[in-house]
């Protein structure tokens, strides 16, 4: 669903894992001119910007009454974000450890569907379909590009790669009069990287997201994963 900045005209379709925190934080701000703040909503405390501005699925709906709005949205090679959502999520969370974190899976879900709680990361490639089963917040970090942004690139005024988030940040500067940086949030340190997939891992995920490579493939390839794959895997001494 689009987020609506009126005083920006502009409308931004977030995608979980793909800078959509910092975009959050700087167009709320940017719209209402005071960075965001946690405060007592009426059902309970909104800590968190996403509790205000929430990524949801796609549906062609979501663009009736945007036609004065300039829309947006940042895709991020599928690999990538998976391996973002493991480094964060899993590691850096815990949320696949029982009473890690609030929204931490049971160890009786876990236990029924044979996984483990601490997956390495080829445990949790191969068996991601089980953990998108078991952990709401998994299954919403890592549903496909298309899932956020549907099939047609054409409905986006502005749609770009990670790798040039730039043009966002002109925009929003454009729009506010402000060229401040945009904010960066959720910097995992260390973990894994690309260079830790295995053949039969990546060939898992591109499998994942094969639909997300054909809809955006102006922006993301598989060859070029692959290229990138080789590379890091080269780096690390491996073939």
């Amino acid at each position: 669903m689009a987020l609506t900045f009126p005083s920006l005209g502009l409308a931004y379709f977030p995608v979980p894992k793909v800078a959509c925190d910092s975009l959050k934080q700087a167009l709320y701000e940017r719209d209402t001119g005071r960075p965001f703040q946690p405060f007592q909503g009426p059902k309970g405390p909104i800590t968190d910007i996403h509790q205000v501005l929430t990524s949801v699925p796609f549906h062609p709906s979501h663009l009736e009454g945007l036609y004065h709005y300039a829309r947006f949205a940042v895709v991020r090679d599928p690999v990538e974000r998976l391996l973002s959502c493991y480094r964060h999520r899993v590691v850096e969370l815990g949320e696949l450890a029982p009473g890690r974190h609030p929204d931490s899976v049971s160890a009786a879900a876990l236990a029924e569907a044979g996984l483990p709680a601490t997956p390495d990361l080829k445990t949790f490639i191969q068996r991601l379909p089980a953990y998108r089963a078991v952990s709401v917040s998994i299954r919403h970090h890592t549903d496909s590009l298309v899932a956020y942004l549907g099939a047609d690139p054409g409905v986006f005024d502005l749609l770009v790669p990670l790798s040039r988030i730039d043009q966002v940040a002109d925009l929003i500067a454009a729009r506010s009069g402000r060229d401040d940086p945009l904010p960066r949030s959720h910097r995992s340190a260390g973990g894994v990287d690309l260079g830790d997939l295995d053949d039969d891992d990546l060939a898992t995920v591109l499998g994942y997201y094969q639909a997300d490579y054909k809809v955006f493939a102006a922006h993301i390839s598989v060859p070029g994963i692959i290229t990138a794959h080789r590379f890091a895997r080269a780096e690390k001494g491996l073939s």
